[in-house]
This record gives structure tokens, C-alpha cells and sequence, in this order.
């Protein structure tokens, strides 16, 4: 992980904002309904996390791999 990971406290911060209005979508009676919308159960939220976990974990290996692996000369 680059050491500047937590610098940039703006994507943070919007970060939280979108997970909020997600959640407030999904779960306050008047939105959802204008929407159309259903909460999901706990265990349905594994696999949207599960799968951006994975991505995660992959882009990581991939800068890992661009930055120290194939810029040696």
C-alpha cells in the first residue's frame, strides 16, 4: 500500500457520503418506496463486499507489480 494512501482525505470523505445515501436509499421508508427499492438481509451484503474486497485486493497486486517488479532494469 503507498504510504500516501490516507493523504487524500476528500475520496474519504466522499466515500463516506456514498455509502450514507446508499444506505438512506435503501433503508428510509420514503425513499425506497419512491424508488422501488427493498432492503437486502445481512447476509446478501457479503457478496457485493466480498467481490469489491477481491478487486481490491487485485489492483494492489497489480501496482505492486508494475512499480517494483517490472520497472527493474
Amino acid at each position: 500500500m503507498n504510504r500516501h494512501f490516507f493523504d487524500n482525505k476528500a475520496a474519504f470523505i466522499v466515500s463516506a457520503l456514498l455509502i450514507l445515501f446508499q444506505l438512506a436509499v435503501t433503508y428510509v421508508p420514503f425513499l425506497s418506496e419512491a424508488l422501488g427499492l427493498y432492503p437486502i438481509e445481512a447476509f446478501y451484503w457479503l457478496f457485493p463486499i466480498g467481490l469489491g474486497l477481491i478487486v481490491f485486493i487485485v489492483v494492489e497486486i497489480e501496482k505492486y507489480l508494475t512499480h517494483h517488479v517490472f520497472k527493474r532494469k
